[in-house]
């Protein structure tokens, strides 16, 4: 099973979003996100924001970054990529 995200914002240019992360337990857990995220696998050497256990998450996977009109996400080369809704996608704005 992967881990599932979700964001929610009061609005798509607000200050501070948080992403809530299904894991694989079943369990919810939630990031605050304010002007970057680095998201990639929980390990001892991770430099990610957002650490992911599933082993299909690259070390380094993607970022959120918040700009004027919302928070953008940006595959940064991870080897599996990253899929919305089992569609692989590369980078991506809020959609409205």
């Amino acid at each position: 099973m992967k881990e599932t995200m979700f964001f929610t914002a009061d609005d798509l240019a607000a200050e501070q979003a948080t992403l809530h992360i299904l894991d694989q337990s079943g369990r919810v857990r939630s990031c605050s996100i304010e002007e970057i995220a680095r998201v990639g696998r929980d390990t001892a050497e991770s430099t990610a924001e957002i650490r992911l256990t599933s082993k299909i998450t690259s070390r380094k996977h993607g970022e959120f970054t918040r700009l004027p009109t919302g928070y953008f996400y940006r595959d940064v080369g991870s080897l599996n990529g990253t899929y919305v809704n089992g569609v692989p996608i590369g980078n991506i704005s809020p959609q409205k």
